[in-house]
């Protein structure tokens, strides 16, 4: 079955999570994320981790904004549909 990791997430993506009333930022390149004064992290949960000190879902914490867009879609949403791909690649 395929996997989608945050190296298939675009460079450039700017990813924000909300806890506790703060935004968190990070920026997606070469797939790893940064955020400023937390590091830099090789996958979303281990992002998430960092932040609420529990071990969570990323894909299901941050939203993504991807290069050229204007809105941001939860990180869940977008693996699913790049699975979907992915899936539908492979039937052909």
């Amino acid at each position: 079955m395929p996997k989608i990791q945050l190296q298939d997430i675009p460079n450039g993506t700017i990813a924000t999570f909300e806890y506790n009333g703060k935004t968190y930022t990070g920026t997606i390149n070469d797939g790893q994320m940064a955020i400023k004064r937390k590091g830099v992290f090789k996958s979303l949960s281990a992002a998430s981790g960092k932040i609420t000190g529990a071990s969570r879902n990323g894909w299901k914490d941050w939203s993504l904004l991807l290069p050229n867009r204007i809105t941001d879609v939860l990180a869940e949403d977008w693996r699913e549909k790049q699975l979907a791909k992915q899936l539908k690649k492979q039937q052909k």
